[in-house]
């Protein structure tokens, strides 16, 4: 019966690893290149993506901004065309609020 010494069995499991990637004839640089080309192919996609999205917010924020100008300006055209009926919807405006913060018991 032959005994090993530990080193000895570590040493063989690392040679048998060693030959089978030479017998292999390389696989794992095929392998790295398909995974670099997935990973090239994902990374289009996610900045396609983000690129659509990035489109897609910035014309919606140009929407708001140009909702909010016309009210505005409509806003700022009745204020002049009705100043009486402006004035007291301010102050009705201002008694609801006062009513509201003044907290009844």
């Amino acid at each position: 019966m032959t005994t090993h010494h530990p080193n000895e069995l570590q040493d063989t499991t690392t040679d048998t690893r060693l030959d089978r990637g030479a017998d292999t004839g390389g696989g794992d640089d095929a392998d790295a290149g398909t995974l670099a080309s997935m990973r090239d192919h994902l990374g289009a996609q996610v900045s396609a993506g983000a690129q659509g999205a990035q489109d897609a917010a910035a014309a919606a924020g140009q929407q708001v901004g140009d909702t909010i100008s016309s009210g505005t300006q409509e806003g700022v055209r009745f204020v002049r065309e009705n100043p009486g009926v402006a004035m007291a919807g301010a102050v009705g405006l201002g008694v609801l609020i006062g009513l509201a913060l003044r907290g009844r018991p």
